[in-house]
């Protein structure tokens, strides 16, 4: 994000040779799983279920279901309570991402009071 290269799309390879000159390796990537942040069905329908009880789907208290998706793809169904930030909505026309204060203004813009939270 910081270097300001943008999104790619199309071939994994191709991007890789394009900034590093050689391939992806698996030791590229240094992911690490954290099953904390994975939630089931079960889970998303109770976060749902709060939000809409305690009528606050905007409000500090809520807990924030994000779908990224296109808008006219979210209002053919979503989650109740979730609040759309199409993935678009955090990228420039060049397809880097925005600023921190303009993805900041983005997701207050969507209904979050506190990004940073």
């Amino acid at each position: 994000m910081a270097e300001g290269r943008a999104i790619e799309d199309g071939d994994t390879d191709k991007a890789w040779k394009k900034i590093r000159g050689t391939k992806a390796v698996p030791e590229d990537f240094n992911f690490q799983f954290d099953s904390s942040k994975v939630k089931l069905y079960e889970d998303i329908v109770k976060i749902s279920n709060y939000n809409i009880v305690a009528s606050d789907t905007k409000g500090p208290d809520s807990i924030k279901i994000i779908d990224s998706r296109h808008q006219n793809v979210y209002r053919m169904g979503n989650i109740p309570s979730s609040l759309n930030i199409p993935f678009t909505a955090v990228l420039n026309e060049d397809k880097t991402f925005k600023s921190i204060d303009d993805l900041r203004k983005v997701f207050i813009e969507a209904g979050i009071e506190n990004p940073e939270s």
